[in-house]
């Protein structure tokens, strides 16, 4: 499997997006009327003492309770797991894809640094020697090692 970080981007983009939409569905489980629900749709006692009591369960953002009794909740059981695990595989998605795109960019950086340096010593070599030729006069047929040597 190829490492892109897209791919890891993406995932969590999408259990990020999942794990709102889960807790949405958690949230609104018990409807806007909590005892109307319990008592008509899931044939649970309202217990309004325990409602009383327990006053800031319902509001809090994790975990999801919405009872209607001590004994009974409108949340389903599958939601906070669920909340947990998307939100862990977000976070380590995210971490990855960005830890993939950071080294992805330094290797385009060094990439593009040696083909500039490349470049550079190239026409710099081009330059020195032509230079170095036209100060000292030297041709590529006068050079010493190029001519064989008279007998003497």
């Amino acid at each position: 499997m190829r490492r892109t970080p897209l791919l890891w981007l993406v995932l969590s983009a999408l259990s990020c997006v999942g794990s709102f939409l889960t807790w949405i569905w958690g949230a609104w489980s018990g409807g806007l009327d909590v005892a109307e629900t319990c008592t008509l749709l899931k044939g649970q006692k309202y217990d309004d003492a325990y409602r009383a009591e327990h006053w800031r369960e319902p509001s809090r953002i994790f975990p999801l309770h919405n009872r209607c009794n001590a004994s009974y909740d409108l949340v389903p059981p599958w939601v906070n797991p669920t909340l947990v695990v998307l939100a862990l595989l977000t976070a380590g998605s995210l971490i990855i894809g960005v830890a993939l795109l950071i080294s992805a960019a330094r290797r385009a950086v060094t990439r593009y640094r040696a083909r500039y340096r490349a470049r550079y010593r190239a026409r710099y070599r081009a330059r020195y020697r032509a230079r170095y030729r036209a100060r000292n006069r030297v041709r590529l047929d006068d050079r010493p090692g190029d001519r064989p040597t008279p007998p003497g």
